[in-house]
């Protein structure tokens, strides 16, 4: 027994000897389940949604996604090395960031705390500064991921909503120049009525011109032909002058008593 317990620990020792050696790099993320404690203390509902939550946060970060966006931040695909390594393992299929998405997946670890809301991410690999960059572009990754599915349905409004009013300033530029050829259009034509009657109206605006003139000079047409006189005066209101020296006679009054 103890030559069979030596030789296995000899046997053990040399495969960790001639195995490389693994880095195991882990960070931390704390995830706030989005649940509202409407009765102000905690029930089975609650829980059950705050466990949901915790396990979809927890595919998001396994999710193929957030591989490939690692992938990309990284660098990788821009490596002469990895563009080498993923011809000679697909032929070609598929894209690199799908390929090397999946060689990292495979060496991801990730543990939920039981009594809290922390998550470890934990990378092995043989590098220990490749390991813990991958897993800290992990955690990049999928805050960048949350947030991008948190904004996307904002900002698929937000274009909706410019192609609406695109449509409204489309629709107000045309009733505005239907409104502009409509004032044009009755402005011509009032001008075209007043060049019409211009004549009448200049002919009375001229008289009009005159009389105040007249009034401006203190001139009276009524007083140009003089005062009216009579064409013969009474017969008992003329005398005769008499050029044989004859006298001048006057209508005499009655007198009874002479007679």
């Amino acid at each position: 027994m103890t030559v069979v317990a030596a030789a296995a620990v000899g046997a053990t020792a040399l495969v960790s000897f001639l195995l490389p050696k693994t880095y195991t790099a882990a960070t931390t993320i704390v995830i706030e389940p989005k649940v509202t404690d409407v009765l102000g203390s905690a029930n089975l509902g609650q829980q059950m949604l705050a466990q949901a939550y915790m396990a979809t946060q927890i595919d998001i970060m396994q999710s193929q996604k957030v591989a490939e966006r690692v992938v990309t931040n990284l660098g990788i695909p821009k490596s002469p090395a990895a563009q080498r390594q993923y011809l000679e393992e697909t032929k070609g299929q598929g894209t690199i960031e799908s390929y090397f998405a999946g060689q990292l997946s495979k060496r991801l670890e990730i543990t939920p705390s039981r009594d809290s809301a922390v998550v470890t991410l934990g990378f092995s690999g043989t590098e220990p500064r490749f390991a813990a960059d991958v897993a800290n572009a992990y955690a990049r990754a999928y805050i960048d991921t949350t947030l991008e599915l948190r904004t996307s349905p904002a900002r698929q409004y937000a274009s909706w909503f410019d192609e609406q009013l695109k449509g409204l300033r489309a629709d107000l530029e045309k009733a505005q120049t239907r409104l502009s050829a409509f004032q044009q259009h009755e402005r011509d034509k009032a001008a075209a009525e007043h060049s019409g009657d211009g004549g009448g109206e200049q002919h009375a605006r001229d008289g009009e011109a005159e009389i105040g003139e007249a009034h401006e000079h203190g001139a009276d047409p009524s007083r140009e032909r003089g005062p009216e006189r009579p064409d013969r005066e009474p017969d008992e209101h003329r005398d005769c002058d008499c050029d044989d020296g004859s006298e001048q006679r006057h209508a005499a009054p009655v007198d009874d008593a002479g007679e």
